[in-house]
């Protein structure tokens, strides 16, 4: 298991609105947003919900922080069939509401995303990960593959409660949870950069010998 499975630990939508804060000003066009143990899907359905209505706003305002040009798509992986079954129908009824326009790409898949299947994260480059600690040490070397793979510049990576181990996080905010009035609890923000071929990996532009194994 990589991710919380109780409803009591499901992220609180107020991260979206930290993760979206943190990787607007460099949103471009084909950027992939992923979240890997998505649950019911609420994180990256209330994203693709922000991301229609800005886009919307951008058809008549030129202001639009968001242009309706950049084709963003959205990706949810869980290895539950019951969850993903269940975001699919959320997704359906967003559809059909409007809140999610037809022009963004939303899919949910049903994948261990521990396997490392060939294509499976496509071509992600924004991750969201509310995984457990062993879960983050277990992605971290899949995360890093997946960039060198892509052959992406860098990963712009969002964590929720729980640090990537070894890695040095960009921001931090405190998010506030429903069922614990008072409570704040932690997100980073990540950017990994490099060459992890060579064993050489950037950390918001600091260099770090770290090798593949790291965290693995």
């Amino acid at each position: 298991m990589l991710a919380p499975r109780k409803k009591l630990w499901s992220t609180p939508i107020g991260a979206v609105d930290h993760a979206i804060e943190w990787t607007q000003a460099g949103l471009k066009s084909n950027d992939c947003i992923c979240d890997i143990g998505c649950g019911d899907g609420r994180i990256i359905l209330r994203w693709a919900e922000l991301y229609s209505e800005s886009s919307k706003i951008d058809e008549s305002s030129a202001k639009s922080e968001i242009s309706a040009s950049k084709n963003v798509s959205f990706l949810g992986i869980d290895v539950d069939p019951g969850r993903i079954e269940q975001c699919q129908s959320e997704l359906k009824r967003c559809r059909s509401e409007g809140s999610i326009a037809d022009s963004i790409q939303v899919n949910f898949v049903c994948a261990n995303a521990l396997d490392n299947t060939p294509g499976l994260l496509r071509q992600a480059n924004i991750f969201f990960l509310y995984l457990i600690p062993r879960g983050l040490k277990l992605i971290h070397p899949i995360l890093k593959k997946h960039k060198a793979d892509a052959q992406l510049p860098e990963l712009q990576v969002i964590t929720f409660m729980n640090k990537i181990p070894g890695e040095k996080p960009e921001d931090r905010a405190l998010v506030t949870v429903d069922h614990q009035p008072g409570a704040e609890w932690p997100l980073y923000y990540y950017k990994l950069q490099g060459n992890e071929q060579s064993g050489e990996f950037l950390i918001g532009g600091t260099k770090s010998l770290q090798g593949i194994k790291d965290g693995g």
